[in-house]
């Protein structure tokens, strides 16, 4: 490794600013005050010895601190060209570029948890001007006021107010507002308050001169509640809060806790413009009324609800007897065995020579004017003058236009004697017009099918209530009872297993059997000596799911024509789809997974059928499940670099803290929390406006108008979760430490990006920073050591932090490594494409990677990560989404690729491996990332690709995590020689005469069983950049790490490239490879 080490550099570099220099700049004419009018004012960086010196010079010369950077001795200033030109001239003082961003507003909290038994909680991100103050002259534990622990308490303690003690007791608590532009209060509580008990909540903006009344709480107060109070005309740096006991007749409480002032400083947004509801129309989700009908008399236009039946009545179907409720196969029949009262509606009974359909009954209803309407009713089954079951069934149908045509909703099969009512939920939503029906109809051959109907009724809504999403979890059988109603899930199915002959569940061609070819205990056998046709079903109600994935486990002993099929049905029966046949041939035994999405429906129905019975064999169906998620599109990315195993071992990123610096974050639940639900978002901090937006225990705020760091982290932390291929995030329960420093169009400056990796080191005790993400770049303006945001980079580095940066998206070609990744410390990632498909052996290098060498000779980037076609959660009216909407799904997830989304990936590693790995350092971590990276080869196993443009290769989870190698990264490298500008660096990387890059005098690291890095990994003979990625010309090794004169201006002290006006971006829109 190539060092460079020149005290006489370094003292060019050391930035004591000397009392001559002071004397100096007076001299030059410089003197403190503003600008000249009319004259340019510029924003830069300004480093010397420390914080306090460079902020000296800038003040010397007239110009403005803007940010204090202790990160890297510096500060931010604006200054004129006239006051850039005297610092120049010091020696001792460096100068780089930067735009700054204008911020119209920011929002401040006041807040007390009361997490203690004080009166000087302050957990916002400004304190108080004091304690409370009460005048009962009582302490904090007692008296009228008092920091209680109670079961009223949002968590904990709170604030309580007893009245008993005397009217006129206050406490009062005072606030600084003099500088806010509008201010909200909020707070919960609950009350005891009777009687003539009385509360009043004050304000005052004259320090307690005079008070306005806020709110007064008395027995009538609807507890608990929460207030939100606009407070914007009481603004002064004298406001007082007051809680006063204005009547005291019956000694009541009230408990006040997550006392809060929000306050805007600066100009004001304006106040939302909200459509009034429209004055006839109830709130959402209101309940409009039902329609019900109990059966108490032995009648047919029974009307039990709120609402009426419009004169409509139950019309018997096909009833011999005629018209009648009293009579015949069906009729409203007093059964206390079969009903829930002593009336219901029986249908069935039997019809001459089986026709189909049998008997029904059905009712018109007018559904005119609802947005939801759902159906409830409970039903059993009953015998028929001693008759048998049979194979026949009863339907649910529903139509909306009187009865033209119907539709099935549900079918039940009449396979035993069962006077358990069972009650049924099904969605009428569809239906609804003012000419709907409703129908029970059975089906043959319908000899002796008898069922009762209790308790029908339609609830009515006025609007669709809010979604809670898709349900999901498991409906599944064990069979460990002999029993058809197993039901050992966390949901439950619609209907009992009903089978086709004339059995029970204890015997007969279909059962629940103890055998030897069970996985445990019982299970369903299903024999096919009872006949081609038998069969057995079971319903479930899969509606709102987004996925569903069947499994069981089976053994058989099907011989010569015996077969059974496995099939299900989306519309109750009415048609089936295969999934399997089973018979002779196969395999056994063995487990199924079937993929049955496709089949959601309310009235989803699984079936086991024989198809054919030559030898009488049977199959033993166990521990059958149907597993339903809720809809999230499915990713890729964890599943290319093996995350899924690593998660299956219960690694997960969990105690690991994550800082991402980027646009904001979306507050959307699977980033807010961890995959077990808790709350992991640390603290929010804007390093544009220089404040905290939220910490851990408050709401988030939805900061990211751009989209991209939402992306970003979602690639992360994303907790989501599909049954096809698990979390959706590379380490679903890392905390997150989330800091914006770019703004709404994507740009930012050094000078918050700095302030941002400043605010993550000095806390990253406090939150357990571990990782930190750069998903940005910028063009390199000098050697890595120089650049302000590199040393901030290294520092974090110094700190014990891993930084994870991108590589950039200006490749293909050669040296186009942007900074942060072009620190040798860091690590640096590249990115692949999935050529938009599932098999990972077409995947390639993506054209926009950015690729090395760097300038002083390193190999970068040092793997590669997926970075094309990446789904990811973004806020669909983010700038991205809006500006790209054909890659938005409607909902939450957006496609998105570059460098950015490959660097993510590898910082959700990094976690998974310091979970596992909690010791390791970030030296440690970079090491065994790359040892467990997978180069990219041909057919003869040669490198596919350069080493500076793959690195090590695309990175690996499950070996990073499982891989013990340490020592193998940043060798001869002193970050704390290279901070203090003792000595700095150069790589191995040169250029010989031809224009080829190779390595030279490398030690021989083997990658991956043969890989070596080095003798003989020539640009060319094979290793060259193909498809017309070869290497330029002009970039010739030369003396003082420069590959050509173009860069000789790195060395001057002032850094101006392009004038004045060059940004950092996210490296956010590449094309979609």
């Amino acid at each position: 490794m190539r060092t460079r080490s020149n005290q006489d550099a370094v003292r060019a570099r050391v930035s004591w600013l000397t009392a001559v220099a002071l004397v100096a700049l007076l001299a030059a004419g410089c003197v403190a005050g503003r600008a000249p009018q009319g004259e340019p004012v510029h924003s830069v960086i300004v480093q010397g010895g420390d914080v306090e010196t460079a902020a000296a010079a800038v003040r010397a010369v007239g110009g403005e601190v803007t940010h204090e950077l202790g990160i890297i001795r510096a500060v931010g200033a604006e200054v004129t060209d006239a006051q850039i030109a005297a610092l120049g001239r010091v020696a001792g003082l460096r100068l780089s570029e930067n735009r700054g961003l204008r911020i119209d507003s920011q929002v401040e909290t006041v807040r007390d948890e009361f997490p203690s038994t004080s009166y000087s909680g302050n957990a916002g991100t400004r304190a108080w001007s004091g304690p409370w103050v009460e005048d009962d002259n009582d302490s904090v534990t007692s008296g009228s006021f008092r920091v209680y622990d109670s079961s009223h308490c949002a968590s904990g303690k709170c604030l309580k107010v007893k009245t008993r003690y005397g009217v006129g007791d206050t406490i009062y608590r005072a606030v600084d507002l003099g500088d806010a532009t509008s201010a909200s209060l909020s707070f919960g509580f609950e009350h005891s308050l009777a009687d003539d008990d009385e509360v009043v909540l004050e304000i005052s903006d004259d320090a307690g001169a005079s008070y306005t009344i806020l709110r007064t709480y008395d027995q009538g107060t609807s507890e608990p509640g929460s207030e939100s109070i606009d407070i914007s005309a009481y603004l002064s740096s004298a406001t007082r809060l007051r809680f006063r006991v204005v009547d005291d007749d019956d000694g009541g409480s009230m408990w006040i806790d997550d006392v809060q002032v929000e306050l805007a400083v600066g100009v004001p947004d304006p106040p939302p413009v909200e459509e009034p509801p429209p004055v006839d129309d109830p709130p959402p989700g209101t309940v409009i009324g039902t329609l019900r009908d109990e059966f108490n008399a032995r009648i047919n236009d029974g009307s039990d609800g709120t609402l009426d039946w419009s004169g409509s009545s139950w019309t018997e179907i096909d009833e011999p007897n005629g018209p009648g409720p009293t009579d015949g196969p069906v009729q409203v029949s007093p059964n206390t065995t079969y009903c829930l009262s002593p009336n219901c509606l029986r249908v069935g009974g039997t019809k001459p020579n089986n026709p189909d359909p049998g008997f029904g009954v059905s009712r018109d209803v007018d559904l005119a004017g609802a947005a939801t309407a759902t159906l409830t009713f409970s039903y059993s089954r009953g015998e028929f003058s001693g008759g048998h079951p049979t194979n026949g069934t009863l339907t649910l149908d529903a139509s909306s236009d009187g009865g033209s045509s119907w539709t099935t909703l549900r079918t039940y099969f009449y396979d035993a004697v069962d006077p358990t009512q069972r009650v049924e939920t099904v969605d009428l939503t569809p239906f609804i017009s003012s000419n709907a029906s409703l129908r029970f109809l059975t089906h043959g051959p319908v000899d002796d099918i008898v069922f009762f109907i209790d308790d029908v009724q339609i609830e009515l809504a006025a609007a669709v209530p809010p979604d809670p999403g898709p349900e999901t979890g498991i409906l599944r059988d064990e069979f460990n009872e002999v029993s058809y109603s197993g039901s050992d899930g966390t949901l439950r199915w619609s209907s009992d297993w009903m089978e086709a002959d004339d059995d029970q569940v204890d015997y007969g061609n279909t059962r629940v059997y103890n055998s030897s070819h069970c996985a445990a205990g019982s299970c369903l056998k299903i024999q096919t000596g009872g006949g081609v046709g038998d069969h057995v079903a079971r319903a479930a109600d899969l509606s709102g799911a987004g996925i569903a994935i069947l499994t069981y486990s089976f053994e058989h002993d099907l011989a010569g024509g015996d077969q059974v099929v496995a099939e299900i049905s989306q519309d109750g029966g009415q048609s089936f789809r295969m999934l399997r046949v089973y018979d002779s041939s196969v395999a056994q035994p063995a487990a199924e997974s079937f993929d049955v999405s496709s089949d959601i429906s309310p009235a989803t129905l699984l079936r086991f059928r024989v198809s054919g019975d030559g030898m009488g064999g049977a199959i033993w169906i166990d521990d059958l499940q149907i597993e339903v998620g809720s809809y999230v599109p499915d990713v890729t990315h964890t599943r290319r670099v093996s995350a899924g195993p690593v998660h299956a071992a219960g690694i997960t990123g969990q105690g690991v803290t994550v800082a991402v610096v980027d646009s904001g974050l979306w507050d959307h639940p699977a980033l807010e929390h961890g995959a077990a639900g808790q709350a992991r978002v640390l603290v929010q901090y804007d390093a544009i406006g220089d404040v905290v937006e939220s910490v851990a225990g408050q709401p988030l705020v939805d900061n990211d108008a751009y989209g991209h760091g939402t992306h970003v982290t979602s690639i992360i932390a994303n907790s989501e979760h599909t049954l096809r291929n698990g979390f959706h995030g590379i380490a679903p329960n890392v905390d997150l430490v989330s800091v914006k420093a770019f703004g709404a169009d994507g740009s930012g400056t050094y000078l918050d990006v700095i302030r941002g990796i400043q605010f993550v080191v000095d806390n990253q005790a406090a939150y357990g920073v571990r990782v930190l993400n750069l998903s940005f770049s910028g063009e390199p303006r000098s050697h890595y050591w120089d650049d302000p945001l590199n040393q901030a980079v290294m520092a974090a580095w110094q700190a014990g932090i891993v930084v994870v940066a991108a590589a950039g998206n200006e490749g293909p070609g050669p040296m186009t490594v942007g900074a942060p990744g072009n620190v040798p410390y860091v690590v640096t990632v590249g990115a692949i494409s999935d050529a938009v498909t599932q098999n990972p052996t077409d995947d390639f290098l993506a054209s926009f990677s950015s690729t090395g060498p760097t300038v002083e000779g390193f190999v970068k980037p040092e793997m590669v990560a997926p970075g094309g076609h990446v789904l990811a959660i973004m806020p669909g009216d983010s700038v991205l989404a809006t500006e790209h909407p054909g890659f938005h799904d409607g909902l939450d997830y957006f496609m998105m690729s570059g460098t950015s989304q490959a660097t993510a990936v590898v910082s959700g590693i990094a976690a998974l491996m310091l979970e596992y790995q909690p010791w390791l350092t970030p030296d440690d971590v970079k090491c065994q990332l790359m040892t467990a990276a997978q180069p990219a080869v041909d057919e003869g196993q040669n490198l596919a690709y350069s080493i500076f443009q793959q690195g090590a290769g695309l990175v690996d989870a499950l070996f990073a995590v499982k891989i013990q190698e340490v020592g193998c990264a940043n060798q001869g490298l002193d970050v704390g020689a290279d901070l203090a500008g003792e000595a700095h660096f150069g790589g191995l990387a040169n250029r010989d005469e031809t224009g080829n890059y190779y390595i030279e005098d490398f030690d021989g690291y083997l990658w991956n069983g043969g890989y070596l890095w080095g003798n003989g990994y020539l640009w060319g003979n094979g290793y060259l950049w193909g498809n017309g990625f070869l290497w330029g010309n002009g970039y010739l090794w030369g003396n003082g790490y420069l590959w050509g004169t173009s860069y000789g201006s790195w060395e001057d002290p002032i850094l101006w490239s392009e004038g004045l006006t060059e940004t950092m971006s996210i490296d956010s829109w590449v094309p979609q490879e």
